[in-house]
């Protein structure tokens, strides 16, 4: 099961910040929960998009 992002939870709760350094908290947080990760490979990614458009719709 994929764990919620800290933006998913805050769109799920739907308040807004009440102050300056509740913003700057959750930007806190945000960058605490990255990860270093490998960038995509961008070349295989960009011909799966283009086989999609060349094929049209989905077939599911």
């Amino acid at each position: 099961m994929r764990r919620e992002s800290r933006s998913e939870r805050l769109q799920k709760d739907g308040r807004p910040f009440e102050s300056v350094v509740e913003l700057q908290e959750f930007f806190r947080q945000c960058d605490a929960d990255q990860t270093p990760e490998v960038e995509p490979d961008w070349k295989a990614h960009m011909v799966v998009i283009q086989e999609s458009r060349r094929r049209g719709k989905s077939e599911n």
